[in-house]
């Protein structure tokens, strides 16, 4: 949980469906059961570092390197709260809904650049310059 929740549970709270461009979660399930986690389908996404990336929903955790060999580590976290046992070969099923929602949270995050090109070269004229001193911008 973190300042990144805000507008989502803002949003949720208002009735409002959250953009997919906000980070955060809606936290309305985890406060209508008294911060219990009890595995609404609330999941969020986190970095380590710029190295390591991640998703939690209920009491699954699944961490991957960003780059490199992609060594993925699924934690129960109520039976490894510690994050000791990799478990993502004996729960193939649910490494792969972890998975896939780490893949829809990585193509709801490449729209957020779209759109955003360079900036284009200001053209100063003489007419500009003109204008600027009739203001009393410069002398």
């Amino acid at each position: 949980m973190g300042i990144v929740d805000i507008i989502p549970t803002i949003l949720a709270i208002a009735g409002i469906d959250p953009d997919p461009i906000f980070d955060g979660r809606n936290l309305v399930p985890i406060a209508e059961t008294k911060g219990a986690d009890t595995g609404t389908g609330v999941s969020y996404y986190f970095e380590l570092d710029d190295k390591f990336e991640g998703v939690r929903t209920g009491n699954w955790k699944l961490l991957r390197p960003k780059s490199g060999p992609q060594h993925r580590k699924l934690f129960d976290l109520s039976s490894d709260p510690r994050e000791l046992h990799n478990i993502g070969d004996a729960v193939p099923e649910k490494r792969a809904e972890l998975e896939a929602i780490l893949a829809r949270r990585r193509q709801t995050a490449a729209p957020k650049s779209v759109g955003i090109g360079r900036a284009q070269l200001f053209q100063y004229s003489r007419d500009m310059d003109d204008a600027l001193k009739e203001l009393e911008y410069v002398n």
